[in-house]
């Protein structure tokens, strides 16, 4: 029996992530899991560019912020990925039925990290340094130009804005291996030019047009549209066209409709009506009232908009979804889990979520966690049906239930620097008593909020201590949304043992000028407003300055930079009373 043919991707130097492997069977269905800042969507958004590297638009690019941060100094991305055969050649190609695949090998720009800083956020070029079929006694390799580079390996020239940059496919930018003769796999011996007909190039531009990018952040729209129906490589602006599509292929819609009603109960069937920009899709419900698509909520459109691209996607598409359960509640996450599973099972889907509910309804996709240990970023595959599986998400996400059980104590706090700080901190103000507490990082305020992880909260309420930013934007607003959720949690629970920031978040301590000194800019660049000093967002400030913001570097780097008594009382006026609350929490 045959192996599944698999597409590979290997990634080195991109965000945390030094040196991973990801394999995606193909008709497979994949999650990746894990902490804030841990490289999902990274993972997600530079598949993306690879596999569209193949496409006849030309070369892709990146901003430098992709680029791995060791130290001060910028390490170059290298991408490589392994496409099956089978996915880009059609029966009436010769290489279809070989086992044989489509590598190719993509190296960042080398003068990107000697770009300045208002030029950060510029389109780099990901330079090929390899493209070639591998299967058998057969190797067909397409090679580099010489000219504007120094050589294959350093590529010291490819710095390009994407409209400048050289198709792939283009007579006079390329040479191919001679196809007629087989060759031993490594002998090079280049053969006459590629051209945009060539076997190779039809099976990489077929199968760049069947990548899906979609994210839940982008708010899909349902209104009326003379659009083409035109499916989208990128995420789509106005559904409706393709919805409409779907609606006179009775076989799809017929599927699509029976998919969303076992996630949304109360919706019977969607229909179109007649508006003055079109016709637009609404939804009967089973009391007897309609209500258009539009004026739903956004977990039902966000559902609605990703079953429309599955199903409207051409045969062995790769569908790529960050966060597909945002909007859902527990049950229908578990719920629309289930349904990805069963739906096209020629596509090749990819999601990336933190949801612990979304993967409990999962039984035949491969779970995979995204590890953050210091700043590198580990790939783990996890049994979730499992309860050693489920520990090591939960550790993996910055929880550890079986310290608490084993009678340690937890100071939880939002993302890593918070955890470097703090543990610092705590040194200066309870010196060995400190060792008493262990710190651990939730990857933002709304961890709390997960099924998996509150019940461990309600349990070991005693062992636990919450010390949250307050994200507040204003003196009027002084507690984001998130915020103001998570403490009408703790209230509903009897939950005291927490405590929120007067300020918006760590960083308003440590001062902007510190942070711009530690950045290395200047601090007028990032000086907020008059009377905004407590609620300004300087991560965000700086990160529109850097074009990227290095929370180990400018955050925690700022901070052990301050005087000493700056240090132990880092939190002013609050200090005092963080340290008496601690000492209580410790002595308890």
């Amino acid at each position: 029996m045959s192996k599944t043919p698999t597409l590979v991707l290997k990634v080195k130097n991109v965000r945390c992530i030094r040196d991973a492997t990801l394999e995606l069977p193909l008709g497979s269905r994949t999650v990746l899991i894990g902490t804030n800042n841990s490289g999902k969507s990274s993972l997600l958004d530079i598949l993306t560019v690879a596999l569209r590297s193949v496409s006849p638009s030309g070369l892709p690019a990146i901003s430098a912020s992709y680029y791995r941060r060791e130290g001060t100094a910028l390490a170059r991305p290298e991408i490589e990925i392994s496409i099956p055969v089978s996915t880009g050649l059609q029966n009436d190609e010769p290489l279809a039925n070989t086992e044989g695949s489509l590598a190719v090998g993509l190296i960042g720009s080398q003068k990107a990290p000697v770009m300045k800083a208002a030029q950060s956020t510029a389109a780099f070029m990901l330079a090929p340094i390899l493209l070639e079929f591998r299967g058998g006694d057969r190797n067909r390799r397409l090679l580099l130009p010489t000219d504007g580079y120094t050589n294959r390996t350093e590529l010291t020239g490819n710095v390009a804005y994407l409209q400048t940059a050289p198709s792939i496919h283009s007579d006079n930018q390329w040479k191919l291996l001679d196809e007629e003769t087989p060759r031993p796999a490594g002998e090079a011996t280049l053969g006459h030019y590629a051209n945009w007909n060539s076997p190779l190039s039809r099976a990489l531009r077929a199968f760049s047009e069947r990548i899906f990018s979609l994210r839940a952040a982008r708010d899909p729209q349902f209104s009326g549209s003379e659009v083409e129906a035109r499916l989208s490589q990128g995420s789509l602006q106005n559904v409706t066209p393709i919805l409409k599509w779907l609606f006179y292929r009775q076989s799809y819609w017929r599927e699509i409709q029976a998919a969303f009603s076992m996630v949304f109960d109360q919706v019977d069937h969607i229909f179109f009506e007649d508006s003055p920009g079109g016709s637009v899709p609404f939804a009967a419900l089973r009391d007897g009232f309609k209500l258009a698509i539009a004026d739903m909520g956004f977990g039902l459109r966000n559902v609605l908009q990703i079953l429309t691209v599955l199903f409207a996607a051409p045969l062995r598409s790769i569908v790529l979804i960050d966060e597909p359960e945002q909007g859902l509640n527990q049950q229908k996450q578990r719920d629309f889990a289930t349904i990805l599973e069963d739906v096209r099972p020629d596509i090749t889907l990819l999601c990336a979520t933190q949801a612990e509910a979304f993967c409990r309804g999962l039984s035949a996709t491969s779970v995979c966690l995204a590890d953050l240990s210091g700043n590198v970023t580990s790939l783990n595959k996890v049994d979730v049906t499992t309860r050693d599986g489920l520990r090591k998400i939960a550790r993996g996400m910055g929880i550890n239930p079986l310290y608490l059980y084993e009678g340690g104590r937890i100071l939880f706090v939002e993302g890593a620097s918070d955890r470097m700080i703090i543990e610092h901190w705590l040194r200066h103000n309870f010196g060995e008593l400190g060792d008493r507490i262990e710190v651990q990082e939730l990857g933002g305020c709304g961890k709390i909020g997960e099924e998996f992880a509150r019940p461990m909260f309600v349990n070991f309420s005693d062992k636990v201590f919450f010390l949250l930013d307050s994200d507040g934007d204003s003196p009027t607003e002084p507690l984001g949304r998130g915020i103001q959720e998570r403490v009408r949690w703790f209230k509903k629970q009897s939950i005291e043992q927490y405590l929120i920031l007067g300020r918006r978040e760590i960083e308003n301590y440590v001062g902007w000028e510190a942070l711009a000194s530690a950045a290395n800019i200047h601090p007028d660049r990032i000086h907020p407003p008059a009377g905004f000093e407590l609620f300004f967002d300087f991560k965000q400030a700086i990160k529109k300055e850097l074009g990227y913001y290095d929370e180990k570097r400018i955050s925690v780097g700022a901070y052990l930079k301050l005087p000493s008594d700056r240090q132990k009382y880092l939190f002013e006026g609050e200090n005092d009373a963080i340290v008496a609350q601690l000492r209580k929490f410790l002595n308890a």
